[in-house]
């Protein structure tokens, strides 16, 4: 894919990705000790319905605009948070969001297409996000980094990251690119895309390449969508 190339050699220090996407249950304890007030909450957040809409009701609890079934929700990977809201949570928890290099090495270390995944298939009238246990683990234990949602990482999205690498400039102690976003398909948007992995349940299974692990997309920093959340890494020590 053309966002894809050159290939390049990189090196990963220790870490550990967390198992499983962020769930509501993890998320909502993170909301009642800090009361934290959400992006989506204030300005709306993004829903697919034929066509991309800013739903002002829309937000994590309600990821569609709707109330939902708590029994069913609190299992399900948190949606509709922004890349800002992530990186609170993460503050939080006292881990980081992923680097793309990192995304990618444990997916593909682990073979994680190579696992049955949530996407669309050709009957699914209503698709909709899975357990975050659920759909099996790849060979390093971690589930949906094929499918389910897509997932925020930390670099900034640049569709020709790969012929900058030896232009990175960061202080920070892991290797990821904060420099300028670009996307040719978005250029309304100025600076402020960042790269999402993983592809989600709206990818329809046969017309859809975004679950493979060197796939990328780019998504708006500030903007919270129903069918994007995040994991989170440690540094091992």
């Amino acid at each position: 894919m053309g966002h894809e190339r050159p290939t390049v050699p990189c090196r990963v220090d220790s870490f550990k990705l967390s198992q499983t996407e962020i769930s509501n249950e993890q998320f909502e304890v993170f909301i009642d000790e800090t009361g934290y007030i959400t992006d989506t909450e204030k300005i709306g957040g993004m829903v697919f319905d034929s066509e991309w809409k800013l739903m002002k009701k829309a937000n994590w609890r309600m990821p569609e605009g709707e109330k939902v079934d708590r029994e069913k929700w609190i299992n399900l990977p948190v949606v509709q948070v922004s890349y800002s809201d992530a990186m609170t949570y993460c503050d939080w928890a006292d881990c980081r969001l992923p680097t793309e290099i990192e995304w990618e090495y444990v997916a593909k270390k682990g073979k994680s297409n190579s696992v049955k995944m949530n996407i669309t298939s050709a009957g699914s009238m209503n698709p909709k996000t899975a357990d975050v246990r659920s759909f099996g683990k790849n060979k390093l234990g971690i589930y949906h980094q094929s499918g389910n949602v897509w997932e925020w990482c930390v670099d900034s999205y640049n569709s020709e990251i790969h012929d900058k690498l030896q232009l990175i400039s960061t202080t920070e102690s892991f290797d990821a690119f904060l420099g300028r976003s670009f996307d040719p398909e978005k250029i309304d948007v100025t600076d402020t895309l960042r790269v999402i992995k993983g592809v989600s349940f709206l990818c329809q299974a046969g017309h859809c390449a975004g679950y493979r692990p060197e796939a990328r997309q780019s998504a708006e920093q500030n903007q919270g969508y129903f069918h994007v959340g995040f994991r989170g890494v440690k540094n091992n020590k």
